[in-house]
């Protein structure tokens, strides 16, 4: 190997040095409230932020929930069982100078009866 000559190469290559720069960007995060019955659930959330406001709980309230029923309470959260219901209406002839007046019926039905004039004078007629 005489009269052989190696010629070694090193390369460094930097990016500074190369002229090049370069930066690693993370994904953008989004903070925020990431449980979905929070009161502030962000969905596009991506990381908790420990943010979350959740409602307060309420004292359970017994009582009738039903709007319709006549002792509804407007308070209560719990339905009870103690609804109580107006009474179905009685339909009828409410006139009591008709033939067919009902004195139970609360809800006129428009079908009360009356004895024509000209029927009651035959029938007085028919008496003498």
């Amino acid at each position: 190997m005489q009269g052989s000559s190696y010629l070694v190469v090193l390369l460094l290559l930097s990016g500074s040095l190369a002229g090049c720069t370069s930066s690693v960007t993370e994904p953008e995060t989004t903070l925020g409230c990431t449980y979905p019955d929070a009161l502030n659930f962000n969905e596009s959330a991506v990381t908790d932020d420990g943010s979350c406001e959740y409602p307060e709980l309420q004292e359970e309230i017994q009582g009738c929930t039903y709007e319709g029923a006549t002792n509804y309470d407007e308070a209560a959260t719990v339905d009870d069982g103690s609804c109580e219901y107006p009474p179905d209406p009685v339909p009828g002839c409410t006139n009591p100078s008709a033939l067919n007046f009902n004195a139970t019926a609360d809800t006129d039905d428009g079908f009360c009866r009356y004895i024509h004039p000209h029927v009651l004078m035959v029938l007085l007629d028919g008496w003498r």
